[in-house]
């Protein structure tokens, strides 16, 4: 986008020329096909946002070359396929946005190793299985994996170890069981009959500070 021009078509494959560039912002435009493969010669990028757009495919494997990468939003797309391992070699990782596209499978267990990571949003695809491997981050403070097909029960340690406000939604999946322990301590606004019922949170936002 470059004032009020809005930018059609694909994503140009000389921006890969352009190794020095840290930050790369296209959200909002109308841009379609894939993410080209010389994204992965990016290796300073820092920054990448390409939410809010018509882009398609799967996530080429050389992004996982970018390991200065801090943030990177592609959601509001239709982007499909399994959740790549790769992602989780991003160790610099601090937010990370893949909502609202068309993937499918499981959330890799290599999410486990992204220490750096806080924020994560994976709403509204179609991901099943568990979200265990976001048990072990101490650093993770938002976590919304609303609008999916998950199930299995929310992991004990969750957020167990985290300073910060928490901000989680875990509505319209298929989760079974209680909240965690930790929740019931650290809530200061969630009510006791909550930690029991955990099959009516479909449209509830848990959000609560830490004592």
């Amino acid at each position: 986008r470059i004032g009020n021009v809005i930018i059609p078509g694909t994503i140009p494959s000389y921006i890969s020329e352009f190794t020095s560039l840290e930050q790369l912002i296209l959200e909002g435009n109308l841009l379609e096909g894939s993410i080209p493969d010389d994204f992965g010669n990016l290796t300073s990028l820092e920054y990448l946002n390409l939410r809010n757009n018509k882009l398609t495919g799967t996530l080429p494997a050389s992004l996982g070359k970018l390991s200065n990468m801090t943030f990177m939003t592609l959601g509001k797309n239709n982007f499909q396929g399994q959740l790549p391992s790769w992602l989780g070699d991003l160790s610099r990782l601090g937010l990370l946005d893949l909502s609202d596209n068309k993937f499918t499978g499981t959330v890799p267990t290599t999410f486990a190793q992204l220490t750096s990571l806080q924020h994560v949003s994976l709403q509204n695809n179609v991901l099943n299985g568990s979200i265990s491997a976001f048990e072990s981050l101490d650093r993770l403070s938002i976590l919304d994996v609303s609008s999916n097909s998950f199930s299995s029960t929310i992991p004990d340690g969750l957020f167990a170890n985290s300073s910060d406000e928490i901000i989680a939604d875990f509505g319209h999946n298929e989760f079974t069981g209680k909240l965690p322990e930790t929740f019931a301590q650290q809530a200061s606004d969630i009510s006791e009959s909550l930690q029991y019922l955990l099959p009516l949170l479909s449209n509830q936002l848990i959000h609560h500070k830490i004592s």
